[in-house]
């Protein structure tokens, strides 16, 4: 069989999980010695490898979509998308923290984010009309490529939508907007999946509005989209941040007789719900007990205050997408180095007439405001 770039790219996206960068690298170098060039997939492959797996941030994205397009290979609006998801989870950490304490903190003094009134909407045809954060200069990063995408005529897709409802609803608390960005999406004739309506109900569930959130969820349900775990966890975590856990194990519970598996992050927010009202010993009771429904749990763990034991619980979880974490220095240098080797074998097999220099681009714009 000749080799081809589908070829290439199955055995990339089967590398990168086990191998990770340096796996990645040498497929790069077989693709080279086969004569064959990288194309938009394989660069979608890198960067949610880098987003997903290695929690690379926005800038390190950013450099790589600078460093490796080139005449023969565009960005496309998925490449963006990948960089906006990696923005947005930064967004969210500074606006709304992470971790059980932090949904006591909500809990005790249900104090909701402040809404951030969008105005008029964006220009809807411009990657749905989302702006990226002036912060770190991410919309002058962006710029180039935006652009491009808008001289192209390339009008935004479902899942850059979802972005753009996710973005008014979680980052801007604005639920009025989102729901008149979800009213453009019908009016366009685009069917809404699981992705739009979660990132309604996760609006409604960072501000503790649990009926808000199932009426979401009814509405999905009414017009065909079968409730997912994600969607269910939602309305688990809008119950917990109204202060009413015994409720959101109900949720828990309703889901279950649906035939749903339970995953890390469902039991994490069940538990979650009763140590933000202050019942940690039932929080601790509810974690043990919901603990089987991923692997049987360990005995030895049984003495450890609730907290530690959540966490224990929460690295079972082995796709964490939406979690910040904060990577140690010299686990970063190493993925830089990694990732210079994996360049340099990209431009070997893919050269640029005149590549954009990341120098230079960070020169222009300064990483702090």
């Amino acid at each position: 069989m000749t080799p081809s770039i589908l070829v290439f790219n199955a055995l990339l996206q089967g590398i990168l999980p086990t191998q990770g960068l340096d796996g990645g690298k040498h497929v790069v170098k077989l693709m080279r010695l086969n004569g064959i060039k990288p194309n938009e997939r394989t660069l979608d492959l890198i960067l949610c490898h880098l987003h997903f797996v290695e929690r690379a941030g926005p800038r390190t994205l950013f450099r790589q979509l600078y460093t490796l397009v080139g005449p023969d290979l565009q960005p496309t609006e998925k490449h963006l998308r990948i960089i906006t998801r990696s923005i947005q989870r930064q967004e969210e950490y500074l606006l709304h923290g992470r971790g059980w304490d932090s949904l006591k903190s909500f809990v005790a003094n249900r104090e909701v984010a402040e809404v951030r009134k969008s105005g008029a909407l964006e220009p809807f045809d411009r990657f749905a009309g989302l702006t990226l954060p002036m912060f770190r200069g991410y919309q002058q990063l962006a710029e180039p490529f935006l652009q491009r995408l808008e001289n192209c005529d390339i009008k935004p897709d479902p899942e850059t939508i979802a972005l753009r409802i996710r973005h008014e609803a979680v980052l801007k608390m604005d639920l009025e907007a989102a729901s008149e960005v979800f009213r453009i999406m019908l009016a366009r004739g685009i069917t809404p999946n699981a992705y739009h309506y979660a990132a309604l109900m996760e609006g409604y569930a960072l501000q503790g509005d649990a009926d808000g959130a199932e009426r979401v969820l009814q509405t999905a349900r009414t017009e065909g989209v079968v409730p997912n775990v994600a969607l269910y966890t939602i309305l688990i975590t809008a119950y917990c941040r109204r202060g009413h856990p015994y409720k959101a194990l109900q949720v828990f519970r309703n889901m279950v007789d649906e035939g749903i598996q339970p995953d890390v992050p469902s039991i994490d927010a069940v538990a979650s719900a009763f140590y933000a009202v202050g019942s940690n010993t039932m929080a601790k009771k509810v974690l043990i007990s919901l603990w089987p429904y991923i692997q049987p749990f360990p005995s030895r763990l049984r003495s450890l205050p609730v907290l530690k034991l959540a966490w224990h619980f929460r690295t079972q979880h082995h796709r964490p997408r939406n979690t910040v974490t904060r990577i140690p220095k010299d686990e970063q240098y190493k993925m830089h180095l990694k990732l210079a080797e994996l360049m340099k074998e990209w431009r070997r097999v893919a050269p640029a007439n005149e590549p954009v220099r990341w120098s230079k681009v960070k020169e222009e714009i300064p990483s702090e405001y």
